[in-house]
């Protein structure tokens, strides 16, 4: 009888280990979609790309947002000098401006004098916009619909993608091909929800789901079907969400779609 009863201690202690191992995977599953979602806790902005010429001061002018401001919520060292190809968080800004900057240029006045200097104001165009040209078409639509709910902003709340009205059932298709890395129904309001992680840096999200058919660890290619159109979370009518993020920054997905 001893040996039975020790035995079943065993078992009990390792199906209590095993239901544990579980959860835990379960809520690091969790907190990683919403680190995602929530774009690592950063407000309402975006990125601004330092071209050639442009110091803090000048992109704080630009965007009408105190420098210490810019210096504090990046958690910039005092007197930082940035550099081309920084990415500079502008809280509170929708788009990228071009950004007025002074370049020199030196002009030859003869053949046998010396060259001066002459300041010059140019304007640098903003590369996110080059750069989202190039990714036109990136991704496929994921469902035919109409475009309910465009990104940007709405009734003064940020919307972090669009929303495409399509009938319920109808099939929800992988943006691109890539890996899911959340499928299930545990963050508010989103309801039934597929995260996939791209090459790139990109994460494409799927919510609202009447049903998830691509399963959390699988990998999926370009088209597959992965989830059906419904209303589950908040949501009104049956419709997708979907967003596109870059390094977990919420992008306009019309950028990159056909």
């Amino acid at each position: 009888m001893a040996g039975r009863s020790k035995e079943n201690d065993t078992n009990i202690k390792n199906r209590l280990k095993s239901r544990l191992r579980s959860r835990l995977k379960f809520f690091s599953t969790l907190a990683s979609a919403l680190a995602i979602l929530s774009s690592c806790g950063t407000p309402y902005g975006i990125y601004h790309s330092v071209e050639k010429g442009q110091t803090l001061y000048s992109i704080a002018k630009a965007y009408n947002v105190p420098t210490q401001e810019i210096v504090r919520i990046n958690r910039f060292k005092e007197n930082v000098t940035i550099e081309v190809g920084d990415a500079v968080f502008i809280p509170g800004a929708s788009r990228e401006k071009m950004i007025e900057v002074t370049i020199e240029y030196k002009e030859s006045l003869s053949p046998s004098a010396s060259t001066v200097s002459k300041p010059q104001t140019a304007s640098i165009a903003p590369r996110s916009k080059e750069t989202a040209k190039t990714e036109k078409g990136r991704f496929l639509w994921p469902v035919n619909g109409k475009v309910i709910s465009g990104f940007g902003m709405r009734n003064g709340e940020k919307h972090a993608g669009i929303d495409i009205k399509a009938e319920e059932g109808k099939p929800v298709k992988a943006a691109d091909s890539g890996k899911v890395i959340y499928s299930g129904n545990g963050l508010n309001g989103y309801g039934n929800l597929i995260i996939i992680k791209h090459e790139g840096t990109f994460f494409t999200v799927y919510a609202h789901n009447k049903k998830n058919l691509a399963s959390e660890g699988s990998l999926v290619e370009k088209g597959e079907e992965i989830a059906q159109v419904g209303d589950s979370g908040r949501a009104t009518t049956p419709h997708l969400h979907f967003e596109i993020r870059k390094n977990k920054v919420t992008m306009d997905p019309i950028l990159y779609l056909p």
